[in-house]
């Protein structure tokens, strides 16, 4: 997940398996990943930080100006995120290998 600042104050989070996240990091790395390690919480925050860094670019065009958080990856089966009531939420579901994976976007303007 990354946090959002300023004009548009939030977090972008990607969401999948374990699985996905080592796929993602194989196609990354151009090689088959097979544990969990630092090189998986690397590629999921880094797409979590090009996703995040496409949306800095587009609501720079609309007069916005978003600050962007150092990404942070969390490995677990169950967690919670709270504290932002009364927020806008989108979410992207997309398909790799036939495994699917979200991106999620919470955010207050």
């Amino acid at each position: 997940m990354i946090g959002l600042g300023k004009d548009i104050r939030g977090m972008l989070s990607v969401h999948c398996s374990a699985e996905v996240a080592k796929d993602i990091t194989g196609l990354f790395l151009g090689m088959k990943v097979t544990e969990l390690n630092e090189d998986v919480k690397d590629a999921i925050g880094e797409i979590a930080n090009m996703v995040a860094g496409c949306l800095k670019i587009y609501f720079a065009g609309e007069g916005k100006d978003i600050e962007l958080a150092i990404p942070t990856s969390i490995i677990g089966d169950s967690f919670h995120t709270s504290g932002m009531s009364g927020a806008h939420r989108i979410v992207a579901q997309f398909s790799l290998n036939r495994k699917l994976f979200m991106v999620e976007l919470k955010y207050i303007t």
